[in-house]
């Protein structure tokens, strides 16, 4: 028997699933809950026009850099 085929297209911390025949789309936020469990936040449907602009907006997010934490001792230290 042969494999079905994804049910979308083929996006990085991107999960699909079908629940009743709907097709979903989840995005990786790359944070992890208290039990150590992924976050996932749903993107509008694969074939709407915000898509790939959700996608692209949560990329961005999950690619960007959290500013430095100093802390005291950071800011008493002379380089």
């Amino acid at each position: 028997m042969a494999k079905r085929p994804k049910p979308g297209p083929a996006l990085r911390h991107v999960k699909y699933v079908r629940v009743k025949g709907q097709l979903y789309a989840y995005f990786n936020t790359g944070a992890k809950n208290d039990k150590g469990n992924p976050i996932y936040r749903r993107l509008p449907h694969p074939g709407s026009v915000g898509f790939y602009d959700s996608y692209a907006a949560m990329v961005a997010g999950r690619s960007r850099r959290a500013a430095p934490l100093y802390t005291l001792a950071d800011l008493a230290r002379v380089k």
